[in-house]
């Protein structure tokens, strides 16, 4: 075992060793994409929002992770590859697989399906990258789950199932993470100038590279509130600091790489397209890391704002297999590959609610943004009570635009509540939609 994996695996067994011993709760879903509130539920985005009391008595429930009922589906079904090879390579879809896991929490009935092929369209002396169906390709990146994760990045996706607890100012979770760790579409130099507007070169290189990847694991924080003083005595002030160490039990990364060469005469000659796979699994590589955050939190009453800056520094080990990949085929063996960043790469998020009340009706606004160099966040939510019914609205962009609507109602036992989620899908501008539901016993957290 090298020095890396030695830190790696220390910096993770300190973090669960430093936990406080303490009767914690049981968690099953995460944070959605699009808008959060500052409250607890929301500790991935801001470490200080697990100090939090909870907002309002608008009890919507946690959001129970029916997404993966979705992966039985064949054009999903990643499993099929050794159950049922020849329908795996008749209907699998990887963007599709990809889609779901973006959204964990919803069950898609329409997933994003990937074009037949990608290609370069000649327009006069302009070039420009359009699907098979005519549409224009997005090129950008794209965070992954809840809008936080990133593809060989520390900033891995929250938990999917998770133990949390806190005893006086110490906060800890450990949890077990399953979802989408976004996409990136990477123009060249010389590609990005013809994509806005500038006319082809002669003798240049065109190239354009897609990164989409899968991540699954083993994560564990812990964290400290500092209470600072404030002149107000009803407002309150925290400064959180946290620790995450995580270790790596599949990945899953498909790089695609569209390339041409122009002439004397400017016009594109031969296009050259290469694909490749990186995964790796028990047995078959590792990975693992950590990262620093701080979070910040202002109780005003009604009032409450948030600051955060995640992956300060972080470490992050990848070491798996490199297959170049033809229709699904492997051509050739697969290499060994090792990937380490380590460095300050942060993402800031901003978050700042008001509650209040008109007569019968209460009400929740909340907005929130984060800057990362790569993307920007920008979402808005509204949540409703009326006697017995709950309700939100949220929408908002992360890279793709996301929009969603929940309608619930409390009963003698608590409340049930069902969603429906519609974003644009992650390379074109078609529309993915999907369902969810919603669970809160009575007394429990909403």
């Amino acid at each position: 075992m090298g020095a890396t994996e030695v830190i790696v695996a220390g910096l993770l067994l300190a973090v669960v060793v430093l936990q406080p011993a303490a009767a914690g709760e049981l968690q099953l879903g995460s944070p959605a994409s699009g808008a959060v509130l500052p409250r607890p539920e929301a500790s991935e985005h801001n470490p200080a929002f697990a100090f939090l009391p909870p907002i309002s008595d608008i009890p919507l429930g946690r959001r129970l992770p029916v997404g993966p009922a979705g992966l039985l589906m064949p054009r999903r079904n990643p499993l099929l590859y050794w159950s049922d090879p020849e329908t795996f390579r008749r209907e699998f879809d990887f963007l599709s697989f990809y889609d779901q896991l973006y959204s964990p929490l919803e069950f898609l009935v329409h997933p994003s399906r990937s074009p037949e092929e990608v290609r370069f369209v000649i327009d006069g002396e302009q070039l420009r990258l359009e699907t098979d169906g005519g549409e224009s390709l997005r090129y950008g990146s794209t965070p992954g789950t809840a809008g936080i994760a990133l593809p060989r990045s520390a900033l891995i996706p929250p938990p999917l199932l998770s133990y949390s607890l806190r005893r006086g100012r110490w906060y800890s979770r450990t949890g077990l993470f399953f979802s989408s760790s976004g996409y990136r579409i990477a123009p060249d130099k010389n590609l990005r100038a013809v994509l806005g507007g500038e006319p082809l070169e002669p003798d240049s290189r065109y190239e354009a590279e897609a990164q989409v990847a899968l991540d699954s694991g083993l994560s564990s924080s812990i964290s400290y509130a500092l209470r600072l003083p404030t002149e107000v005595p009803r407002y309150n002030f925290y400064l959180v600091p946290r620790l995450t160490g995580y270790y790596r039990l599949a990945y899953a990364e498909l790089d695609y790489r569209l390339s041409t060469l122009t002439g004397e005469s400017a016009l594109p000659g031969s296009f050259r397209s290469e694909a490749s796979a990186l995964y790796l699994y028990p047995g078959e590589g590792w990975g693992g890391g950590g990262r620093f955050d701080l979070g910040t939190a202002v109780t005003a009453p009604p009032w409450r704002f948030g600051v955060s800056l995640l992956n300060i520094y972080g470490l992050d080990l990848l070491e798996g297999r490199r297959l170049d990949v033809q229709n699904l085929e492997p051509e050739g063996g697969a290499a060994t590959e090792r990937l380490v960043n380590a460095g300050s790469d942060p993402l800031l998020f901003a978050s700042a609610a008001i509650e209040g009340r008109a007569g019968r009706l209460k009400l929740v606004a909340g907005v929130n943004g984060g800057v990362h160099r790569e993307y920007l966040l920008a979402n808005a939510l509204l949540r409703l009570r009326w006697g017995r019914w709950v309700g939100e609205l949220k929408g908002g962009r992360q890279g793709v635009w996301t929009f969603g609507g929940t309608l619930g109602r409390i009963f003698s036992f608590g409340t049930a509540a069902v969603s429906m989620h519609l974003h644009s899908s992650p390379l074109t501008e078609q529309a993915s939609w999907g369902i969810g539901l919603r669970f809160g016993s009575r007394g429990g957290r909403p």
